[in-house]
């Protein structure tokens, strides 16, 4: 799994540097941390903090501005309430996957206002929202055909 995680971190810089961000936004290292919970059976703090640290290498290596670290914490609690108080079947995974990448680009959106590095029109956000989802959805799927495969 760490090694799928790994993977991910690297394919998502790969794709965005072939597509440069104009048809498909990669979120992949994400979708492998969400996956990580919802697979694996680790104690909550441990994966919090799992993923803080995650973000903050994700932002030292791709972004510069240290709000993934945020991001990925608060996504992170996200997963954790999903996984303890909703049933874990592919359909609601594949829902939450969904709902944790329209929230990640929405409050990277809001950030991004607050500290008012960019004043956005609300269509850069419908616009960032539907390049996420297609290509992340399909990784998600991908991933899990993959995961449920190799664990057998």
């Amino acid at each position: 799994m760490i090694i799928f995680t790994i993977i991910s971190f690297f394919l998502e810089n790969i794709i965005g540097l072939l597509f440069n961000n104009h048809y498909i936004i990669p979120l992949f290292f994400l979708i492998s941390l969400l996956i990580f919970y919802q697979v694996k059976n680790i104690k909550w703090e441990k994966y919090l903090l799992y993923i803080t640290l995650l973000g903050f290498i994700y932002d030292i290596v791709y972004t510069n501005i240290y709000i993934n670290s945020l991001l990925f914490f608060l996504i992170g609690g996200l997963n954790i309430l999903y996984n303890k108080y909703l049933n874990n079947s592919f359909i609601m995974n594949l829902l939450f996957i969904i709902f944790a990448l329209i929230s990640y680009e929405v409050i990277y959106y809001f950030i991004y206002i607050m500290l008012g590095l960019n004043i956005f029109d609300i269509l850069v956000l419908l616009k960032s929202i539907i390049l996420v989802l297609p290509i992340n959805i399909v990784y998600y799927i991908l991933s899990i055909l993959f995961i449920s495969r190799f664990e057998r």
